[in-house]
């Protein structure tokens, strides 16, 4: 499913704030700032999940324990289980004991929130987003994706050299 930006935008200002300050609620369902999350000075994963996806079931312990280690990389979910799916996200979460903070949104938000970023479809779960510490997206990619490759793509852009100021 392909849409234009306009269509995303508009979608977007249906379910949330601006897009600047995208918003969707927490399993609690109360209102989480995405944005903000993205721009605490660290790099961010975000991975869109689904309850009733085999291959979220089979990544997400790895996701769990990389998160309680890692410390220079926050990971954010987003369950694509909908208002009418948040009773299987929260059994999901629980089922997973996962400690990071999860989002409950549907395909619609999701896919127009990713076109309005990346200008690239959302191909299914999981789908993992990388943000720099600044929220800026540097990576999407579907499918499973092992945590080290996470580490691996922070670390190589971490590692970079800074520009020296020049007089």
């Amino acid at each position: 499913m392909f849409l234009k930006k306009s269509v995303c935008s508009f979608i977007l200002s249906l379910f949330s704030l601006p897009l600047f300050a995208f918003t969707l609620p927490n399993l609690a369902e109360q209102p989480f700032n995405v944005d903000q999350f993205l721009k605490q000075g660290q790099w961010t994963v975000v991975e869109i999940w689904s309850s009733h996806c085999g291959i979220c079931h089979q990544h997400m312990p790895s996701m769990v324990e990389f998160s309680r280690y890692s410390k220079e990389i926050q990971i954010l979910g987003i369950s694509l289980d909908g208002h009418s799916g948040l009773h299987n996200a929260i059994d999901f979460v629980k089922q997973y004991q996962v400690p990071f903070p999860n989002l409950i949104s549907n395909g619609l938000v999701v896919q127009a929130w990713l076109q309005e970023l990346a200008e690239v479809p959302l191909n299914g779960t999981p789908t993992f987003l990388i943000f720099n510490p600044e929220g800026q997206l540097k990576a999407v990619q579907g499918g499973y994706v092992s945590v080290h490759s996470f580490e691996n793509f922070v670390k190589k852009r971490s590692a970079q050299p800074k520009i020296p100021y020049l007089k």
